[in-house]
C-alpha cells in the first residue's frame, strides 16, 4: 500500500501515536511502581518469616547449650556469628537489658538503649517475636527479637536478638526497580515508533478503503444521496448526476424544491421527515418524473444520527424499479386472463409446499370442492378429508408414487362435498425436487368432469343400446332375406322348369312345321 501523503493525515497520525505512546507509558510506569511496591512488600514480609524462623532456630540452639554456663552461650553465638556472614550479630540479652553473650565479645555485659531497648520491651510484653529495620553504618539491618528461655521448658528470662544485613538485598531491589522502569521507557518510545508506522499504514488503508467506496457510490446503477436535517442535498452520486445531466456540486445546498415540480418535491419532502422522526429505516415506492416518462423507484432511506442520537439528515438509495413494474402489470394482466380461463373451463389451480405442508388454492378450487376460503387451513390433511372413503387409498398411492419420483400424479377420484353432492375431478400435477431429488413442492390442477363422466357414459349406454337395435334389426333382416332366397329359389324352380317344359313342346311341335316349309319349297 502506498502511504497517505497529507499533511493533515500525518499530523493526526503523529498526534495519535505520541497520545497513545504517552498514556502507554504512564500506564506501565504506574503498572511498575505498583508491582515493585508489592513485589517488596511480599519480599519483605517473607524476610521477616525466614528471619524469624531462623531466630526460633537459634534460640532454641541456646536454649539447649546455656544451661551449661554463660560461657557455652557465648561461644555458640559467636561460632554462629563466624558461619553465617549475612548476620550481623547475635546476642543473647535479660529482661533488663543487659546483653548477657553477643557475637562481638566486646559487647558483653553492655545494657541496651534506645530502640533496642523498646524492641526487648515490646517483644517481653508480647511474648512474641518482633521484627523491625533500621539504618546502622550507612546500611539497613533488619532486627529479630524473641523471647528467650534459660533452660529446656524454663520461663523467659531474656530475649534472643538477630541483626541481619539487608543493605545488598535493598541494592539488588532498587536495581531491578530501575531497570524495569528503564524498559518500561523504552517499550513506551518504541511503542510510540510502531504506533505511528502503524497508523499511517493503516491510515493508507483508510483511504484507500474510502476511494474504493467512491468507486462503488458513482459506479452504483442505485440513485445515492445524503441530505441534511433541513432537506437540502450534500451529496449524490454519478447515476444520480447522469439521470439529471447535473453535477454533484449544482446539487449541492438545494431542496427538493428548487430541483423538481411541487407534486413531486412534496412527496419527497413528506418521506423524508416521516425518516427523520422515526427510529427505523422507511423502505417505500416513489414516482420521479424523467423527461417525458414517469419512472417508479424503490427506494430506502434512513436518518443520520451522531453518537448522542441527535439526526443531521437522511442517506437514501433508490433502484429505478420501472420495468419490474410493467412486468408485474403484464404479470397481472396474464394471471387475470389465466383466472378467466380456469374460471371458464371449470380448472383449479393448487400450490403444495411439500416441506412447510402448505396448500395453497384459487377461487376456482374453493368452488369446486364447495369450500369457503376461510373454512379451509391450507394443509394436505384438510384436501384429503374431501376425498371420498373409496377413493382415499388409490389417492394417497398416487400422491405418493409421485412424491418417490415412480410416476407423476394424475389419477381420478371422486371428492365429498360438504352438501353431500359427489363430484369426480381429474387431477394432474409436476414434482419439484432439490438437487438431491427430494420433493420440495407440487403444482397442478383439479377439473371437475361429472358431467363429461355422465355424458360419456349416457353415449355409451345410447351406443349399446343402437347396437342391440342393429343386431336385432340385422337378425329380422337375415330371417327375411332367407325366406326371400326360399321364395326366389321355389320361383326361379317353377319358371325354370316351365321353360324347359316349353322347349320340349317346342320341340315336339317343331318338327311337322319343318316339314311343310320344306314342301312349300
Amino acid at each position: 500500500m502506498v502511504a497517505s501523503r497529507s499533511p493533515i493525515i500525518d499530523k493526526v497520525d503523529r498526534k495519535l501515536a505520541f497520545s497513545f505512546g504517552a498514556v502507554m507509558l504512564v500506564l506501565m510506569l504506574l503498572v511498575t511502581a505498583t508491582s515493585s511496591y508489592l513485589f517488596i512488600r511480599l519480599q519483605s514480609q517473607e524476610e521477616d518469616r525466614l528471619s524469624g524462623a531462623l531466630a526460633r532456630i537459634i534460640a532454641e540452639s541456646v536454649s539447649k547449650v546455656s544451661f551449661s554456663g554463660t560461657y557455652h552461650a557465648r561461644l555458640f553465638v559467636e561460632e554462629i556469628k563466624a558461619k553465617t556472614p549475612e548476620i550481623s550479630s547475635v546476642s543473647l540479652v535479660s529482661r533488663e537489658g543487659q546483653i548477657i553473650a553477643h557475637s562481638n565479645p566486646g559487647r558483653n555485659g553492655a545494657v541496651l538503649t534506645g530502640e533496642d531497648l523498646a524492641m526487648l520491651r515490646q517483644c517481653l510484653a508480647q511474648n512474641s517475636t518482633v521484627v523491625g529495620e533500621r539504618y546502622r553504618n550507612g546500611g539497613k539491618e533488619k532486627v529479630i527479637v524473641l523471647p528467650y528461655g534459660g533452660g529446656i521448658d524454663a520461663e523467659t528470662i531474656g530475649v534472643i536478638r538477630l541483626v541481619i544485613d539487608v543493605a545488598k538485598v535493598r541494592q539488588e531491589q532498587r536495581t531491578g526497580i530501575v531497570t524495569i522502569v528503564v524498559i518500561a521507557t523504552a517499550l513506551s518510545c518504541a511503542a510510540v515508533v510502531l504506533i505511528l508506522l502503524l497508523s499511517r499504514y493503516f491510515g493508507s488503508a483508510v483511504k484507500e478503503l474510502a476511494m474504493q467506496l467512491q468507486a462503488i457510490l458513482d459506479n452504483s446503477p442505485a440513485l445515492i444521496y445524503v441530505k441534511d436535517q433541513t432537506g437540502r442535498y450534500q451529496f449524490v452520486n454519478q447515476a444520480w448526476c447522469r439521470l439529471f445531466q447535473t453535477s454533484n456540486d449544482n446539487v449541492k445546498g438545494k431542496t427538493d424544491r428548487e430541483l423538481f415540480p411541487e407534486e413531486v418535491a412534496l412527496q419527497f419532502m413528506t418521506n423524508d421527515q416521516r425518516v427523520m422522526t422515526s427510529d427505523r429505516q422507511l423502505t417505500l415506492e416513489e414516482q420521479l418524473p424523467v423527461g417525458e416518462e414517469i419512472r417508479y423507484y424503490h427506494s430506502i432511506k434512513v436518518a443520520v444520527r451522531d453518537t448522542n442520537g441527535a439526526t443531521h439528515g437522511l442517506c437514501g438509495i433508490s433502484t429505478d424499479i420501472s420495468e419490474r413494474k410493467k412486468a408485474e402489470e403484464t404479470l397481472r394482466e396474464s394471471e387475470e386472463r389465466l383466472q378467466l380461463a380456469t374460471q371458464a373451463a371449470g380448472i383449479g389451480i393448487w400450490d403444495w409446499d411439500v416441506v412447510r405442508n402448505r396448500l395453497l388454492w384459487d377461487e376456482s378450487m374453493y368452488r369446486l370442492y364447495g369450500i369457503r376460503r376461510e373454512d379451509f387451513n391450507g394443509a394436505y390433511e384438510a384436501w384429503f378429508r374431501c376425498i371420498h372413503p373409496n377413493d382415499a387409498a388409490l389417492t394417497d398411492h398416487a400422491i405418493q408414487a409421485a412424491l418417490s419420483g415412480e410416476k407423476e400424479y394424475g389419477p381420478e377420484f371422486r371428492i365429498v362435498r360438504p352438501d353431500g353432492a359427489v363430484r369426480l375431478i381429474q387431477a394432474a400435477a409436476k414434482t419439484f425436487r432439490d438437487q438431491d431429488g427430494k420433493p420440495l413442492r407440487m403444482i397442478g390442477i383439479n377439473l371437475d368432469i361429472t358431467e363429461q363422466k355422465q355424458a360419456e357414459e349416457s353415449i355409451r349406454l345410447l351406443n349399446e343400446e343402437l347396437e342391440q337395435r342393429v343386431q336385432e334389426r340385422t337378425a329380422e333382416l337375415e330371417t327375411k332375406n332367407a325366406e326371400l332366397e326360399r321364395t326366389i329359389r321355389l320361383f326361379v324352380g317353377r319358371e325354370l322348369r316351365m321353360i324347359e317344359l316349353k322347349e320340349q313342346i317346342r320341340s315336339l311341335e317343331g318338327t311337322p312345321d319343318t316339314e311343310r316349309e320344306e314342301n312349300r319349297s
